[in-house]
């Protein structure tokens, strides 16, 4: 990985989704081959351990994180140069890890994660606080329950 020198560490607010659950698509009519993926309760918090694991093993500082059955939240703290790497990284070992978890072999083809992903560049303190609170109550915003498990998780990986 080349590094840039004098680049530092930015923060940055990223949304992605699962596979072919994002509304233009539907709303289209041009979802992408196979079945929309929604996670059930136990996915997310299998999904969040993993990721958890993930950030963990890269030293990456995560100051917020959720997940609400088609989509994720994550306001993370890396070089901007950097930043496709990581989403790739993180997509790619999450998928990996969630196939092995649930008994998948590494050969067989399915998609977790759509391609696409959202950034947000966070430029000062205001801002870093509306994200982190923005993300804390994604879940509520999608009426979705209270998962304790899932909490307990989230309250250890961030920052």
């Amino acid at each position: 990985m080349k590094k840039i020198k004098n680049e530092k560490n930015r923060i940055f607010l990223i949304t992605w989704t699962t596979y072919n659950t994002r509304i233009p698509q539907v709303i289209n009519y041009h979802p992408q081959k196979g079945k929309s993926l929604w996670l059930d309760d136990h996915s997310e918090i299998l999904i969040t351990k993993l990721i958890k694991e993930i950030l963990q093993e890269n030293n990456l500082k995560c100051f917020s994180y959720n997940i609400c059955k088609n989509h994720l939240h994550i306001v993370l703290s890396c070089r901007e140069s950097q930043l496709p790497f990581i989403i790739r990284k993180i997509k790619r070992n999450s998928l990996q890890k969630y196939k092995f978890f649930l008994g998948i072999s590494s050969q067989t083809k399915i998609n977790l994660w759509d391609k696409k992903y959202r950034i947000f560049s966070i430029r000062n303190r205001e801002e870093l606080e509306n994200s982190v609170n923005y993300v804390k109550n994604s879940r509520k915003r999608c009426l979705l329950s209270n998962n304790v498990k899932l909490n307990f998780i989230i309250e250890n990986m961030v920052y």
